[in-house]
């Protein structure tokens, strides 16, 4: 079974986007407007979702190298990528051509909201840009330009991150607890992501001073904690504004 892992992903991946539409269409009757938004909502999660677990293998592989099936989890991270992608498509898809209204909408916006919108046309151009190249025929094409490519998802990630802090109030508020858990998450990531880069240091420079990589994790916890800082409950209460 773990031989076919690259093919059991896009089939979950196939599932889940049939799941999420008969669930939308399910739990929200004759509310078109409604559905739409539900649907958009959803494919954000798990776009969000695979796009982390992505993120996550190199760090995992990297700092446990004897964890279990670690060949397995770096081919699967191909089809995580493309699950990924595929998400993002469902979702930019229908939030712009069917909540904005398409190009004919973009007139109505607020310049945040444009901003918002124009960095996530970008990290779609870098994941479909991953998605091409993540096809073994490509990335042989590629050669030793694939890494490099490769690396764009991380630019990616943040503009995502931008992205739906800016455009939803619900992602900043930790009172609630979808939010709570994402941001316990991707501080998870980005003390793995750390240690891995502390791990390369070390074997390409012999030292092993690893304040630096520890400092910069710390600063990007406490920025993206601040960023939802008015958004903590207080005595069970939310202090978002």
């Amino acid at each position: 079974m773990l031989r076919g892992i690259r093919k059991y992903i896009i089939l979950l991946n196939l599932i889940l986007i049939v799941a999420v539409l008969i669930f939308v269409k399910v739990t929200i009757s004759n509310q078109s407007d409604l559905q739409i938004i539900r649907f958009t909502q959803i494919t954000a999660l798990f776009a969000s979702l695979f796009l982390y677990l992505t993120l996550l293998v190199s760090p995992i592989t990297k700092i446990f190298a004897n964890i279990p099936f670690r060949n397995h989890i770096i081919l699967a991270r191909q089809s995580l990528g493309i699950s990924a992608f595929s998400f993002a498509v469902l979702h930019s898809n229908t939030a712009f051509f069917f909540q904005l209204g398409g190009l004919s909408g973009l007139q109505y916006l607020k310049t945040n909201y444009f901003f918002a919108i124009s960095i996530s046309i970008i990290s779609l151009i870098i994941l479909t840009i991953l998605a091409i190249t993540s096809v073994n025929f490509m990335a042989k094409k590629c050669g030793r330009y694939w890494k490099n490519i490769h690396r764009l998802i991380y630019l990616a990630s943040f503009l995502i991150i931008v992205h739906a802090l800016m455009l939803g109030t619900h992602t900043r508020n930790l009172s609630n607890i979808l939010p709570l858990i994402s941001l316990l998450l991707f501080i998870v990531l980005i003390v793995l992501e750390s240690i891995r880069i502390d791990l390369y240091l070390v074997q390409r420079t012999q030292s092993k001073n690893r304040n630096i990589t520890l400092i910069i994790a710390v600063i990007l916890i406490t920025a993206l904690v601040s960023l939802n800082f008015n958004s903590w409950p207080i005595n069970g209460l939310s202090i978002h504004k």
